[in-house]
């Protein structure tokens, strides 16, 4: 299987990259970084809660409201080191929670604002674990939590300004990671990790006091809360959070918002650069200025050079600078963004992915066989990753742990990747090899070409093996973008799958939106695509049939 067009070099060049030492940090734990910023009196959150209303505070007043939230959690029984489940009607009480407990010693675990069930969690808790919940009552019962009480209900009590704070190397904060089956798994930060790895991306990307920043992604996730919100208050910078759902409703929300903010430092994830590319005829009557932009960040898995150039292009006459765009990767247990660079965008056409860049300071990383030896480079294999913000496992869950990393220590992520001249291109997942007529292909680049070229819904394509009546095949799951023509969407999936990988598509089964598998895990969808298919749960859909599911 090729998977990239990397030059090959000397075997004698190991796979290996390390970043540069790591700066000293300003801080030692979460809790100084917060009240650094309150006492500077720059920068500051803004939260939009929609189009017509936010909410402003400054650190100062960030840091006065969670003293009160930690005051009346402290009275309701909660103590350093106890584990806090966060719910919140908006990001605001999320983020006055969530620095609450980090003024106190109490490890949260965000789950936004979605509505998820506290009880979903109780099997990541121990007998000894003391666990909270900050939030409304959701009405089911947890067999560990117990009820603080809502955010606002919190914050009536008497500020507490005894601060009990973690130390570098005490777990700081969990996050939920996509599940590996049925159950999340929490990843375990600390406050070391979190801070190198703050400290190392302002290094990086020369990121300012002055820079003023936007962000949609969900503050439990460690884009939004990591990437965005811990790296701004660090910096005492201004920073903006969107709904997520907002801008996706619209996403020229997005660049109208940053050009209404003279925003300089943002971010999206791939699929988004996708859909502001395809709104392009309602660009160019626009009038933006995006003059101010230093600094747009797309992370994602196999990052495509053709969609960055056009996203650059259509804003090029609205002030969009050529080297704005900024590659890179991370996941959760890194504590998100842990390489990136700007690449060229003329000079990556010649290449199906844009390189995601070189580590950063006290960060490796390294590709590797499945007996975790160390391959040339520009071999691909498999990406490991370790340094200071590697999270050291999963929380209660140590088989897990043992699973996930290597003998010596490195984080074993399951990307497919190569390094060429110490800098990384990622072009997949492990989980996203497909095997077809004896080959290995890899799904998720047949995946986004018929994306590229079909009418289908971005993210929701799934390309699989599958066993049919006619023996095994190609299956290309997917939910179709509007009300179309079934026949001519199919017609063109098929050619897309012909022409870029010269395969026959056995079965295109168009879905519902309810039958798409919500695991994010390219392996997971597969494999429940492929039961249920060969269980029957479709009808016959080669030669242009339809499936049981079919979207009419």
């Amino acid at each position: 299987m090729t998977i990239h067009n990397a030059p090959k070099r000397g075997a004698h060049i190991p796979a290996l990259s390390w970043g540069a030492n790591l700066p000293a940090p300003g801080a030692g734990n979460l809790a100084e970084v917060a009240l650094r910023a309150a006492e500077t009196g720059t920068g500051g959150i803004v939260v939009m809660h929609g189009p017509e209303h936010e909410t402003e505070l400054s650190y100062e007043e960030l840091v006065a409201s969670a003293s009160r939230v930690l005051g009346g959690a402290r009275a309701a029984g909660a103590a350093r080191g106890d584990k806090v489940v966060i719910t919140a009607a908006d990001a605001r009480e999320q983020l006055t929670a969530f620095w609450a407990c980090m003024l106190g010693g109490m490890i949260p675990l965000p789950l936004g604002t979605g509505g998820r069930d506290p009880a979903d969690l109780d099997h990541l808790w121990s007998p000894s674990d003391r666990v909270w919940l900050i939030g409304p009552e959701t009405g089911t019962e947890s067999q560990h939590a117990h009820l603080l009480g809502a955010v606002s209900e919190l914050a009536s009590a008497a500020p507490d300004h005894v601060y009990t704070p973690g130390t570098w190397d005490d777990l700081a904060v969990l996050l939920l990671a996509p599940p590996a089956g049925e159950r999340p798994r929490a990843v375990a930060l600390s406050h070391g990790n979190l801070v190198s790895r703050t400290v190392a991306t302002i290094g990086a990307n020369r990121l300012r006091t002055d820079d003023r920043t936007f962000n949609w992604g969900p503050l439990d996730q460690a884009g939004g809360l990591v990437m965005s919100h811990l790296r701004d208050v660090y910096l005492r910078c201004l920073q903006v959070h969107a709904p997520a759902r907002w801008i996706l409703g619209d996403p020229l929300r997005w660049i109208e918002q940053m050009h209404r903010r003279g925003t300089t430092v943002s971010w999206a994830p791939n699929f988004a650069f996708e859909l502001v590319n395809d709104s392009a005829s309602r660009i160019s009557d626009r009038r933006w200025d995006l003059r101010a932009l230093r600094r747009v960040m797309n992370g994602g898995e196999g990052l495509r050079p053709e969609v960055l150039r056009r996203f650059a292009r259509l804003l090029e006459p609205h002030g969009l600078g050529g080297d704005v765009i900024v590659a890179g990767w991370g996941r959760a247990e890194t504590a998100s963004t842990v390489v990136d660079w700007r690449p060229d965008l003329d000079q990556a056409r010649a290449h199906r992915f844009v390189a995601a860049g070189e580590p950063y300071a006290s960060v490796g990383v390294r590709i590797v066989n499945h007996f975790d030896e160390v391959l040339p480079e520009g071999e691909s294999g498999l990406l490991e990753v370790t340094g200071e913000p590697v999270s050291a496992g999963y929380y209660g869950d140590p088989e897990a742990t043992r699973r996930s990393y290597s003998t010596d220590g490195w984080l074993r992520t399951g990307e497919i990747a190569f390094l060429h001249r110490g800098r990384l291109t990622v072009t997949g997942r492990d989980g996203d090899i497909v095997i077809v007529d004896g080959t290995a292909h890899d799904g998720g680049e047949i995946e986004r070409a018929v994306e590229a070229a079909a009418p289908v819904e971005p993210g929701h394509t799934v390309a699989c093996a599958v066993d049919g009546a006619d023996g095994p095949g190609l299956a290309v799951f997917y939910i179709p973008e509007g009300i179309g023509d079934a026949a001519l969407a199919e017609k063109e999936i098929r050619e897309a799958v012909a022409h870029s990988h010269g395969l026959r598509l056995a079965h295109a089964v168009r879905l519902r939106r309810a039958d798409f598998p919500e695991t994010s895990l390219p392996r997971l969808k597969r494999m429940l695509l492929a039961q249920r298919f060969e269980a029957g749960a479709f009808d016959r859909t080669d030669a242009g049939a339809e499936p049981a599911g079919a979207v009419h």
